[in-house]
C-alpha cells in the first residue's frame, strides 16, 4: 500500500501540469488556511445577530437537547428557532458533543478547514473548466493546473467570506457543500455507474439542509441527471435509476428534520420557517422588496403598529431621537431633532427597529390564528399577484434593481470599498465571458453552473436580493474567472505566434 502511495505521489506532478503549479497551489492553500485560521483564533468582536441566533441554537442542542435559544438576548435577537436553517447548528453541536463541551473556537477552526477545502474543490473545478474551453491543452496540461491556481486566490483572500470565518455563520458551510456538490455531479455525468449519482445528491441534500432555500435544486438537479442520461444514450429505466439514486440520497438529510418539525411543529416544515419573512420582503413592492424601506414603509402607514411595538415591545433607545421615536413617546424631546421633521412622517432611521417583530405583528392582526410563517406566506403570494397585475412595469423594474443589488458588490462594509469592489466586478465579468463561451461551446458544465447561477440569481431576487446570496457562489465565480483568465490568454498568445501576412 505504501508503495502504492507512493506511486500516486511521484505521479502527481505529471497530472497536474508540472510541479511548478502545485508549488503555486499549495501557497493558495497555505494562504487561505492561514487567513481563516486567524480570523477564526481573532473572531469578530460584534458577529451579526444571525451568527449570535446560530451560536445559541448550537448550545441549546448540546446543553439542552432542543433547537431553541440558550442565554440572555438582546433586542435584535427576536426570531424564531424555527426561521433558521438547521444545517449549521447541528453541525456546530456535533462538535461539541465529540469535545464534551461548548467550545465555538473548534466550530470555526472546522469551519476554517471545510473553507480551505472549498479552495481546493476550486481548483479541481477550474481544471475541468479551462481543458473544455483550451480543448488541445488537456486537463494534466499546465494551461488547466494554472486556471485552478487563478481560481482558487480570489476564494482564498475574499475579504468578506473571511469576516464570515471569525464568526459563526452558515455561508462557509454552504460553500463547501455546494462546491463538492457541483464536482461530484459533473464526475457523475462522466459516464460512472448509476449508483455515482447518490454521491451528489446526498451533497446537494446537505447543501440545503445549510440553506433551505437550496430545497427546489433536488429536482432540478434530478431533471438534470435525467437530461444527462439521455445524452449519453441510456434508456427510460437507467435514466429513472440514476434520477432516483440521487433523489433517494437528496432526501437522507432532509426527512430527517422534516419529521422533527412535523412532531414539534404539528405540520409540514421541510427545514425552516424563515422563508415566508423573506418572501412576504421580496414581494412587496412599496418598500422596494429591501428590509429598510419596508420597516419604513410599514411604521409610517401602521400608527397603532408603533404604538404597540414602543408600549408592549419596549427596546434600547438610540442616542438621536427618530420621528417615530419621538412621536411615541409622552412628551416631545426639546433638542436633537429639527421641528419640521420632528413632527413630519418621515421613518428614514429605523435601524433600532427590529423587522422580525414588525411582521410578527402584522401576521397576527391580519390572519389571527394563522401561524407567522402561513401569514406571511399568504400575505406575499397577494403581493406578488396583485402587484404583478396592477403595476407589472415598476413591479419588474424592482425585481431588475433587485438583482443588480445582489450582484454589484460583496457583503460585508469591506467589499463596499473601490478596490475590493473592482475585484469583486473583474471576477464576476469574467465569470460571465466563462459562462458564455462554454454555452456557445454546448458544454455540459455550463449547463450545469449556468441553472445553479440562476437559480440562485432568482431565488435572491425574489426574496431578499442580499449580497450573502452571492457568496455561496463564489467558488463557482472564482472557478469561471480562472477558466477564462487562461482561456483568454491562450488567445492572445495565439494572436501574437501568427505570422504576419
Amino acid at each position: 500500500m505504501i508503495e502504492a502511495w507512493n506511486r500516486r505521489l511521484r505521479a502527481l506532478p505529471g497530472r497536474h501540469g508540472g510541479i511548478r503549479p502545485l508549488i503555486a497551489l499549495t501557497l493558495v492553500l497555505a494562504l487561505a488556511l492561514g487567513l481563516r485560521l486567524e480570523f477564526a483564533r481573532n473572531h469578530i468582536a460584534h458577529p451579526t445577530p444571525d451568527s449570535r441566533g446560530y451560536a445559541r441554537i448550537a448550545e441549546s442542542l448540546y446543553s439542552d437537547g432542543q433547537f431553541g435559544r440558550r442565554g440572555g438576548f438582546g433586542g435584535e435577537e427576536v426570531q424564531d428557532p424555527t426561521n433558521y436553517s438547521p444545517g449549521l447548528p447541528l453541525f456546530a453541536a456535533g462538535i461539541y458533543y465529540a469535545t464534551g463541551g461548548v467550545k465555538p473556537l473548534l466550530v470555526r477552526v472546522s469551519l476554517a478547514l471545510l473553507g480551505t477545502l472549498a479552495v481546493l474543490l476550486t481548483y479541481l473545478l477550474a481544471r475541468r473548466l479551462a481543458a473544455a474551453l483550451v480543448p488541445d491543452r488537456g486537463l494534466s496540461s499546465p494551461t488547466a493546473a494554472w486556471a485552478g491556481v487563478v481560481a482558487a486566490l480570489p476564494l482564498a483572500i475574499y475579504p468578506s467570506l473571511l469576516e464570515y470565518h471569525g464568526m459563526i455563520m452558515s455561508e462557509p458551510l454552504a460553500i463547501f457543500w455546494l462546491s463538492a456538490a457541483v464536482l461530484s455531479f459533473l464526475w457523475a455525468s462522466d459516464g460512472r455507474p448509476l449508483w455515482a449519482w447518490a454521491l451528489p445528491g446526498l451533497l446537494f441534500g446537505m447543501t440545503a439542509l445549510t440553506r433551505p432555500e437550496y430545497l427546489t435544486f433536488g429536482a432540478v438537479f434530478a431533471v438534470l441527471a435525467i437530461v444527462r442520461l439521455a445524452r449519453d444514450g441510456r434508456a427510460w429505466r437507467p435514466r429513472l435509476l440514476g434520477a432516483g439514486a440521487f433523489l433517494a440520497a437528496f432526501l437522507i438529510p432532509i426527512v430527517p428534520w422534516t419529521v422533527h418539525n412535523y412532531v414539534s411543529l404539528h405540520r409540514f416544515v421541510p427545514l425552516s420557517t424563515g422563508g415566508s419573512k423573506a418572501l412576504f420582503i421580496g414581494t412587496y413592492y412599496p418598500g422596494d422588496g429591501m428590509n429598510d424601506k419596508t420597516k419604513s414603509v410599514l411604521l409610517a402607514d401602521n400608527p397603532g403598529l408603533r404604538r404597540f411595538l414602543f408600549t408592549e415591545k419596549p427596546r434600547p433607545q438610540p442616542s438621536l431621537p427618530t420621528p417615530w421615536l419621538s412621536l411615541s413617546l409622552p412628551q416631545l424631546p426639546k433638542d436633537g431633532i429639527e421641528p419640521r421633521r420632528l413632527l413630519s412622517q418621515d421613518f428614514e432611521q429605523v435601524n433600532f427597529v427590529f423587522l422580525d417583530q414588525i411582521l410578527d405583528t402584522l401576521a397576527a392582526e391580519r390572519h389571527p390564528g394563522l401561524p407567522v410563517d402561513a401569514a406571511l406566506s399568504k400575505d406575499a403570494k397577494h403581493n406578488f399577484w396583485h402587484y404583478w397585475t396592477t403595476k407589472p412595469l415598476p413591479y419588474a423594474w424592482m425585481y431588475a434593481k433587485k438583482t443588480w443589488h445582489m450582484w454589484r458588490a460583496g457583503p460585508r462594509d469591506t467589499m463596499k470599498l473601490p478596490l475590493w469592489r473592482a475585484f469583486h466586478l473583474a471576477i464576476v465579468l469574467l465569470a460571465l465571458t466563462a459562462l458564455i463561451a462554454l454555452a456557445i461551446r454546448r458544454r455540459w458544465e455550463a449547463t450545469v453552473i449556468g441553472a445553479l447561477t440562476l437559480g440562485i440569481t432568482a431565488e435572491g431576487t425574489l426574496l431578499l436580493a442580499a449580497e450573502r446570496r452571492v457568496l455561496v457562489l463564489l467558488p463557482l465565480i472564482s472557478t469561471l474567472a480562472g477558466a477564462a483568465t487562461v482561456w483568454l490568454a491562450h488567445l492572445a498568445s495565439k494572436r501574437r505566434s501568427r505570422p504576419a501576412a
